[in-house]
């Protein structure tokens, strides 16, 4: 879905003060979003907390719908930046090691900001803004791990690299999301060590392997 016209941002700053006062006003916007909601994130409230001018703020976003999915880039760009230095490390390391510590890295991108991250799901769809946040991560996160496993297709049981990316990405996203609701599961390393468990037996070619 197109983003309807004036709910997107117009183009961010790159440098000095400008972009300073950019990311002040994301940062308060965030704040009042993920501990008040969204009916209260208004554009007067957020240029306070940002300590600048509402006008200052129309420079950048016509209307609180175009900061929501500023956030939503920022956040998912977090979440990607985050996962992919992970997995940059463990590019040379052996399936049994890394796998786990990807399905654990794509668990815990889920974690940053976990209030911003579940308004922000609920809010882009609302909104017409496009792709809803875990479609951005999740796409990026497919191409990621698909680096890692095509250099070590001998090793693995799928023959398709390309389906088994899909499905281990969007099988621990689904997981993280649910986990998201459960107290019980966020955060929690025996379920963390369970995802990995069902991640490493699906890919290995030995199921004993654990």
């Amino acid at each position: 879905m197109v983003a309807q016209p004036g709910k997107t941002p117009r183009r961010a700053p790159r440098q000095g003060r400008s972009k300073a006062t950019f990311d002040a006003v994301l940062d308060a916007a965030a704040q009042i979003l993920s501990h008040e909601g969204y009916e209260q994130m208004t554009t007067n409230r957020i240029a306070v907390r940002a300590g600048t001018s509402v006008g200052s703020l129309y420079q950048y976003f016509p209307n609180k719908e175009s900061l929501v999915i500023a956030l939503r880039d920022r956040h998912a760009e977090k979440m990607i930046e985050a996962f992919e230095t992970i997995v940059a490390s463990l590019m040379e390391a052996p399936l049994a090691n890394a796998v786990p510590a990807i399905a654990q890295a794509m668990l815990a991108s889920h974690n940053i900001d976990p209030e911003l991250h579940a308004n922000l799901n609920i809010l882009v769809s609302h909104l017409g803004g496009g792709r809803r946040l875990v479609d951005k991560v999740e796409a990026r996160a497919v191409v990621v791990t698909r680096a890692y496993l095509e250099a070590r297709r001998d090793e693995i049981r799928p023959a398709n690299v390309e389906r088994a990316s899909f499905i281990l990405v969007h099988t621990v996203y689904a997981l993280a999301q649910q986990a998201a609701h459960h107290p019980q599961y966020r955060s929690n390393p025996a379920f963390v060590n369970d995802v990995a468990d069902l991640v490493l037996r699906f890919l290995t070619k030995d199921p004993a392997v654990t």
